[in-house]
Order: structure tokens, then C-alpha cells, then sequence
């Protein structure tokens, strides 16, 4: 179905899903069946409280949120060198190895940020003339003691080696491309890469190829205050956030195509939901009722925008599966017919040789029935 970042239809989406994510903490209501774990999902989330083993701590439960993106990433950057190797592999997977790992990329993003801020985030105690500093998830645990330090180095690892070159590479990759371009700069290192950019700045036109590398420092930015400001203060900032998004793909065309429609509608929701959750932290709504019946209209259209993409993408390739088919039949035809005509034009040069060679003995034979009274005489 081509469900990746490089068409541009699922973008607006996926931010969207990750934003909701990021803000559920703040949430005073409960988890809403199924539509939350559909957003826990897009995240890379099971979206429900799971204990894999006697004994599960907070240190296993947050460590093991590394587990599963490296082995998606694993699994396909192992069948993308496979492919260089195995000519069967490589027509298997065709020209789409690279935007489906791109996909998986940004997906696990938020999902790596999240996971990377719980771990170095903090709590102080203070205790009469002394003050303790603990971890905010386990506050019986003494920040940088026991499992949390090796949870500490993990975070920094993947903080420095991922998060922050994965957020440069899409912010300055476009920037590098037009230096290279003015300059004729031989980067050829940015010739490796420019497949793998352009799997994420393909649907954007070329003045806004920057515009995921914006998207992600907005992730950054929204995780940040989510985890280290007071509530109002961290929707003031998705408000503030959302009105630029909204300012800019209104008035400017930042996709190829009508794709604008789509995340300007995603990113009004996230407007609504700020305005929702916010109003019922400050008792703006009558009840929480309100609030978690606002959430269950604004995750409903998300679905029901999400399962008409698929659909579309579906029709799409059943459109392109036609007209292989088609175009298949139609080279048979041909085929077909031009080996029929090739059969007819033979069958007439035979029959024509055979003609001419009867013409040849009849006409002989005359000649010598005109010349035998001649001799006689």
C-alpha cells in the first residue's frame, strides 16, 4: 500500500499521534478503549500495562522501550544489505526498503524521546538543611544508584549516537544540499545520504524540504515542556505551536499537492485538544465527562481519517495492479497478433515461391512446344 513518510499522506498523522502521546501525562481523564491504544500504537506502543516477568521494576519497564525499535531497525537494515548482495532479495522488496525504514525512524522517534527524558528527568526532596535528588519515575531510588545508571549511560548513548544527529540531519540536510549545489562542493558523503532524505523531503515542495527537520525540533520542544513545566504552561506552548503550523500550511504550499488539507485538519485537532484538556484542568467544563467525550470525537476522526488513507491507498494500488494487468494483457495480445501476422506473411511467401516456380515449368514447357515444329521443318 506505500503507507510511508515519502507520499506525505500519513505525516500529519503521525505528529499528531506522537504530540497526543506526549501530552497523555497531563491527561485528568481515563484511557479511552481502543482509540488510546490506536494512538499507542502509531507510537510503537502496546498502549496497555504489561508485566512481562515476576519482579518487573520501573528500571526493566523503562529500559525494555529500547528493545523494540532496535529490533525493527534492525531487521530492516539487515534486509536492505541483503538486498545489495541477493538479486532475488532486491526485486522482493523493489524500491521501497529505504522510505519503509525512514517510516520506522521517525515512528520511534517520539517513542526514543520519551524514553530518553523519563530516564534523565529528575525529582529534589528536601529534607530539613539537606536536599536528595531521585529519579522521577522511582522516587525510592537515588538519581545515578543501582539500575539507573546504567539506564543513565544507555539514554546519554542513544541521546548523542540518534536523537540529536537524526533531528540535524533532517533540519540541515537541505541546507547542505543548496551549499553543495552553489558551491560544487565535493560532498560525496551527501550523495550516500540524499536517498534517505529524499524518502522524507519528497511530497514537500522544494522550498520547504526543511519542514520534517521543523516538525521534529516542535517534538523537542513540546517533550521538554511537557516534562519540565507545570501544565498550563506546556499547552501554552502546543497552542503557540499549533497556531504556527496551522499559519503556515494555510499560506504557504508546503506540499506537492492538496496533502495541506490534511495536516492542517490534524493539527486543528491537536488545537481542540489543547482547548479540551486544559479547560477541564482549570474547571472550565462542568465535569470530566466533557472532556472525555471531547477526546473520544477528536481520536474517532483521527481513526476514521486514518482507515479513509488506507482505503485510498488501497484504491491506489489496485488502480496501479489494474492497469499492470492491463498493460500485460494487452503485450500478450500483441504478442499474439504479430506472431500471427508473422505466420501469414510466410504462409504467403511459400505459397507466392511455389507460384512462381509453377509459373517457370508452365512457361518452359511452351516454349519448347513453340520450338519443336521449327526443328522439323
Amino acid at each position: 500500500l506505500n503507507l510511508t513518510v515519502s507520499v506525505g499522506t500519513i505525516n500529519g498523522l503521525i505528529f499528531y499521534a506522537n504530540i497526543v502521546k506526549l501530552y497523555e501525562p497531563l491527561f485528568s481523564t481515563e484511557p479511552i478503549p481502543f482509540l488510546s491504544q490506536f494512538i499507542s500504537w502509531i507510537n510503537l506502543d502496546l498502549g496497555i500495562e504489561t508485566c512481562f516477568f515476576e519482579g518487573m521494576n520501573a528500571c526493566w519497564k523503562t529500559g525494555l522501550q529500547f528493545i523494540f525499535p532496535f529490533y525493527l531497525w534492525f531487521i530492516i537494515g539487515l534486509i536492505i544489505l541483503l538486498a545489495r548482495y541477493f538479486s532475488k532479495i532486491s526485486k522482493l522488496i523493489g524500491n521501497n526498503a529505504t522510505p519503509v525504514l525512514a517510516t520506522l525512524l521517525l515512528l520511534s522517534y517520539t517513542k526514543l524521546l520519551r524514553t530518553v527524558i523519563l530516564i534523565l528527568s529528575t525529582s529534589q526532596i528536601s529534607c530539613s538543611r539537606n536536599s536528595y535528588i531521585y529519579w522521577h519515575i522511582d522516587a525510592k531510588m537515588v538519581y545515578l544508584t543501582n539500575c539507573h545508571l546504567p539506564l543513565f549511560i544507555t539514554a546519554i548513548i542513544v541521546l548523542f549516537n540518534l536523537v540529536i544527529p537524526y533531528t540535524l540531519f533532517l533540519l540541515l540536510f537541505p541546507l547542505l544540499e543548496r551549499s553543495n549545489a552553489r558551491f560544487r562542493s565535493k560532498m560525496s558523503y551527501l550523495v550516500k545520504f540524499k536517498p534517505f532524505f529524499d524518502a522524507y523531503g519528497g511530497p514537500y515542495n522544494d522550498k520547504f524540504r526543511f519542514w520534517p527537520g521543523i516538525l521534529l525540533l516542535f517534538r523537542v520542544i513540546l517533550a521538554l515542556s511537557v516534562a519540565f513545566s507545570k501544565s498550563r504552561v506546556a499547552f501554552g506552548y502546543l497552542v503557540a505551536v499549533t497556531i504556527i503550523l496551522i499559519t503556515s500550511l494555510s499560506f504557504g504550499k508546503v506540499y506537492k499537492n492538496t496533502i495541506n488539507v490534511l495536516d492542517v485538519w490534524f493539527t486543528l485537532s491537536l488545537l481542540v485538544m489543547a482547548y479540551v484538556i486544559q479547560g477541564n484542568v482549570n474547571g472550565n467544563l462542568s465535569s470530566s465527562k466533557e472532556a472525555e467525550y471531547g477526546l473520544v470525537v477528536i481520536y474517532s476522526q483521527s481513526f476514521i481519517i486514518f482507515c479513509g488513507i488506507i482505503f485510498y491507498h488501497g484504491y491506489i494500488y489496485s488502480i496501479i495492479g489494474k492497469d499492470g494487468l492491463q498493460k500485460c494483457y494487452a503485450k500478450i495480445i500483441s504478442y499474439k497478433k504479430t506472431n500471427k501476422q508473422s505466420q501469414m506473411m510466410e504462409q504467403l511467401l511459400d505459397d507466392s515461391q511455389e507460384n512462381i516456380q509453377r509459373d517457370n515449368v508452365s512457361s518452359t514447357e511452351c516454349y519448347t512446344e513453340l520450338r519443336e515444329p521449327l526443328l522439323e521443318n
